[in-house]
Parts: structure tokens; sequence; C-alpha cells
């Protein structure tokens, strides 16, 4: 058997052009070329893409040149980019920068970046009130580290609960099994509010408003007979001998004129709280998020429900847990701090 000289792409190309020229087949041409080079010298996708090209009027056979070395991209002004805005896609980036988005990509991640959603938050801060956070939580902190009363405080907040609480969520299917469905709210459904008070010992009093009634400043103020009525009975009453420092929002029953003149009635003190501030606000911080977490998915069919669900909610937390909750505030004044009164992590 001769020897066979392994022929070069170029070549093997220029065969190709040959045998296009003579009006040969891809077919053919193939079979002409296995004789000459071997058998399968040249895959036919190979020849049917050169065929393609010598038909379409391109009968060079020399690669065509390459763009070569990838552009080198300025990393520090794309870092100063992301920066400056940091709501940029990479896509914007990559089109400011003549560059492919993944690139961007590499940058960014190189960079310890990473793409997170942003959050909510509850006001648009002046700086005024910025300042009045901040000084509100440095002078409660200051008292706290000098003289401790989170033991002393009595924190009270409303909540709506819809009996409803069904909601779509991710589920994880086997390869052609259908996701269960969910039913839509009613657009009206109903809800009832909760009112509660607590302190580090537990709850104190909790009640809920049913027929879609919210709270107004004489309920309020019949609320806090009661929570005193039940802190006077309380084994552990001598906790509060120096008397109750009582945490609440700025909503208006709280600060009704009315409501004020029956806080300074029971002898009870009324601790500072900057205006939008639910962030250093127990009940909002963490009761209310984990009573959120206990109710998701379940419908009740009547308030019953809703009551016997928030009974053993609530009993199912030692005083320990409860604790931790109003200890936390100092952490919480602490960030308010930090961050100049504007809002931290929610």
């Amino acid at each position: 058997m001769a020897f066979i000289m392994p022929a070069t792409k170029t070549q093997i190309r220029e065969r190709l052009l040959h045998e296009y020229q003579l009006g040969r087949s891809v077919g053919q041409a193939r079979q002409n070329l296995s004789k000459a080079l071997g058998y399968e010298a040249v895959p036919a996708t190979t020849a049917k893409r050169w065929f393609r090209r010598f038909k379409q009027g391109d009968i060079c056979t020399e690669d065509k040149p390459r763009s070569g070395r990838p552009k080198e991209i300025d990393k520090a002004a794309v870092l100063a980019e992301i920066e400056a805005n940091p709501i940029m896609t990479t896509r914007m980036l990559s089109e400011n920068f003549n560059c492919s988005h993944t690139a961007i990509e590499g940058i960014l991640h190189a960079a310890g970046l990473r793409v997170r959603h942003g959050k909510w938050v509850p006001h648009d801060l002046t700086p005024a009130q910025k300042k009045k956070r901040k000084d509100g939580a440095d002078e409660l902190l200051t008292r706290q580290r000098s003289q401790p009363f989170l033991h002393r405080i009595v924190t009270c907040d409303e909540k709506w609960i819809p009996l409803d609480n069904r909601r779509c969520s991710n589920q994880w299917l086997a390869t052609g099994q259908r996701p269960k469905a969910t039913s839509k709210p009613e657009a009206h459904q109903k809800k009832v509010m909760l009112c509660v008070w607590w302190w580090v010992g537990g709850i104190i009093h909790w009640e809920l408003l049913e027929n879609g009634l919210s709270i107004t400043a004489e309920l309020y103020m019949a609320q806090l007979d009661r929570v005193q009525a039940k802190i006077r009975h309380q084994s552990d009453r001598s906790l509060f001998r120096r008397g109750v420092i009582l945490q609440q929002d700025n909503a208006r029953p709280h600060i009704a004129n009315r409501t004020m003149a029956k806080i300074e009635e029971l002898g009870w003190e009324r601790l500072i709280h900057p205006p939008y501030s639910p962030d250093i606000a127990p009940s909002d911080y963490y009761l209310f998020r984990s009573l959120q977490h206990s109710v998701a998915g379940i419908r009740f069919s009547e308030v019953k429900e809703v009551k016997k669900h928030l009974s053993e909610y609530f009993a199912s937390k030692s005083a320990a847990w409860y604790r931790r909750g109003i200890e936390k505030l100092s952490e919480k004044w602490q960030k308010t701090i930090d961050s100049n009164g504007a809002y931290f992590d929610l």
C-alpha cells in the first residue's frame, strides 16, 4: 500500500474547490478525496460548509483574519460605575464598555459582588427625621447602659390577620408532575385585627377585633385599663415597682390627647419612638415576623380558629424567647446610630 502524505487544511479546501469547479456533488467530492487522501479525510459537515461558501461566490480557501486578542476592559472603571449606580445591569455596562456582558459578570464576581434584590423601606426619611431617629436611639442606649430598664418595657402593636393566608409557592416536582393549584384569595376577604401587649416575661394581654373593626382612641384606652389590671395580677409584678415604660408607635389612637392623658393617669412612662421606625419596634422586627410564618399557608374557616391558633402560638414560646425580642432593642438602637438614622436591614 502506498504511503499517503497528510494534507493541510488549505490543501483539502483547494481540492474541494477543484471538485466544485468540476461540477461534482459534495458526496462525489468526498469520495474522490477519500481515495486520494484516505478514508473519511473530509467530514461531511466540513465539505458541505465549504461547498456552501463556494456557491455564494467565496472561493478563498485561507482562514479569514480573526479579531485578535480580546479587548482590555478597564476593571476599575466598571467597578466605579457600579458603585455609583448599583442598579446598572451587566447588559447596560457591556454597552457602555463595548464588551460582552459575560466579561462584565466576570469582573463583578471577581470583585466579590453578587446580585441582591432591593428592599422596600417604610418611608423616604428626611435629614431631620434621620437625625431624630439617631438622637432618640443615642439617648435610649445611653440610658440603658447607665441604668438598665428593658425589663420595665411593655410593648404593644396591632396587626391585621386575614382568614385566608394561602399563597402560591415553589414546589419540588418530578418530570411530568403537575404543580398543586392554589385558589386566589378573595379581593375583599375577611380579616381580624390582633392587638397585643408583651414584655420580657411573655404575653400580658391580647385580643382580636372582629368584623373588620380597627383601633380607636376610646377602644385603646379601654385596652390600657385591661392591661393594667393584668399587670397587677402577675406573680412577677414586682419587676414593675418602678413603673411601666410603654413602647408604642405613633398611630393616631396611640398619641391622641385623651390617650396621652390616660397613660399619665396610669402612671406609665411613654418611651421615645420616632415616626416611621418599625425597625426599632419589637413587635414589628420580632413578634409579628415569627407570627406571620406561623399562619403562612393556613386558611381559617372562622375567627374561632384564629383565636385557637394564636393561643397555641403564644403559649409555645418560652419566656427566654420573648426576652430575646426585647433585649434586641439595644442592638437595634446601636444600628440606628451607626447608620446615622437611616434604615438598616429590616
